[in-house]
């Protein structure tokens, strides 16, 4: 079994896709797997899968025979995974060599449900910001953790356990959805600084700044799914005030 399956969304990516297949590659931890989960892509992104493919064993391709979305793709990937611990990254970011090696390694030998790295963002213009969720996270505890998903390991068993999947109904911020379900059910968190999952902006992603009917009709479907979670895992305490420290 390998420490950490990694799950990747594929849909469209060329121009970028080598960049985060290359991370995986070289990472310095070898026990892994790479689990690509092509959503009927439309130009050369699978057959770029296949060609990292058929150089390291670690990867596995999933190709979908027509288009689903990225909940679906990651479920396939969840399905698939034989990992102790699920990692998740899109096509079009990168991450640090090291990534891996240094999430496992503060797991305290898999006994912790999630361990979480650093976020960079790198901007349009080709600047970058550093994201402050790690210090939000170190003071709140687990109900701080409510974005920067791709940014950390999650145990499989307690995925397992709760039958957390992604939300296949969800186009934009099923993420989120997922995410929500994670921090009411999982218990430990360590928060790592030494290594960075790096997050680039692009005018056509999916999570651009522009804002369409769609997006706006998905976003309201995700707080209504999301309010649903809080709601019936009853973690609402007005006493210890838990809600606030989520959203």
């Amino acid at each position: 079994m390998p420490k950490i399956s990694v799950i990747i969304a594929v849909y469209n990516v060329e121009p970028y896709l080598r960049r985060s297949m290359d991370c995986l590659t070289n990472q310095t931890m070898q026990d892994l797997e790479f689990i690509c989960v092509d959503d009927c892509s439309t130009d050369n992104s699978l057959s770029i899968l296949r060609e990292y493919e058929s150089k390291d064993s670690r990867f596995k391709i999933i190709a979908l025979d027509k288009n689903q979305g990225a909940a679906v793709a990651r479920n396939k990937g969840l399905e698939a995974a034989k990992g102790e611990y699920l990692g998740f990254i899109d096509p079009d970011d990168a991450i640090d060599l090291n990534y891996y090696e240094e999430l496992y390694k503060n797991s305290n030998n898999g006994a912790l449900d999630i361990v979480k790295c650093s976020r960079k963002t790198i901007e349009l213009d080709g600047s970058s910001t550093f994201s402050n969720l790690n210090s939000i996270i170190k003071k709140r505890g687990i109900y701080g953790f409510s974005y920067e998903w791709t940014c950390a390991i999650y145990k499989t068993s307690e995925l397992l356990k709760y039958n957390i999947r992604f939300n296949e109904e969800i186009i934009k911020a099923q993420d989120t959805v997922f995410l929500n379900k994670i921090i009411l059910n999982f218990k430990t968190i360590a928060i790592i600084d030494n290594v960075y999952y790096y997050y680039y902006r692009r005018e056509n992603s999916l999570n651009s700044d522009y804002l369409t009917l769609s997006k706006l009709k998905s976003n309201c479907n995700a707080f209504k799914a999301i309010l649903s979670d809080i709601n019936n895992a009853g973690v609402y305490d007005k006493d210890k005030e838990v809600y606030k420290y989520m959203y």
